[in-house]
């Protein structure tokens, strides 16, 4: 598990690596709860677990945080989430749900609206400027020379750094 999530996190597709880095992170924390040790904590993903253990190359630790307190409360939030989402679910079943008894019923309306009526905006669009000439203006076009990228959500590390 810890290989698969060390691969996920040096890949090279940010948001395929981020959901791989979760899935390795959680199942990493399963084993160690199943195996009955401390769990890995993964603050950068916003999974916390019993300890965060940081060691350098030589394998020599550098940091040790006890996170228990952490994912005490990111249980909570969870368990308190949980219910949130459950009692959402039973008000929107009795809100959409017609009371027979009082003679309701669903009724569907098709609205008769296409909707791209063609609209004249000639009224809306302000006229655009010109310039004038005898007051000495003229028209100024300016370009920039920035591609554009090809998905500029997800930047590599190195470009935004730099």
């Amino acid at each position: 598990m810890w290989l698969g999530y060390k691969m996920a996190l040096e890949g090279r597709d940010k948001e395929k690596s981020y959901d791989n880095m979760i899935k390795y992170a959680k199942a990493i924390q399963k084993i160690q709860e199943d195996m009955g040790i401390k769990t890995a904590s993964f603050p950068h993903l916003g999974l916390y677990g019993d300890v965060l253990v940081l060691n350098n190359k030589k394998g020599e630790r550098v940091v040790f945080e006890d996170h228990s307190a952490l994912k005490a409360k990111q249980e909570e939030y969870e368990k308190w989430q949980a219910e949130r989402t459950q009692n959402a679910k039973k008000i929107q079943e009795v809100l959409q749900k017609p009371d027979e008894a009082k003679g309701e019923s669903t009724e569907a309306i098709a609205d008769d609206l296409f909707p791209s009526e063609i609209v004249d905006y000639e009224e809306t669009v302000p006229e655009l400027l010109e310039q004038d000439e005898e007051k000495g203006e003229e028209l100024i076009t300016m370009t920039d020379d920035i591609p554009f990228l090809s998905n500029p959500k997800f930047h590599s590390r190195k470009e935004s750094e730099s």
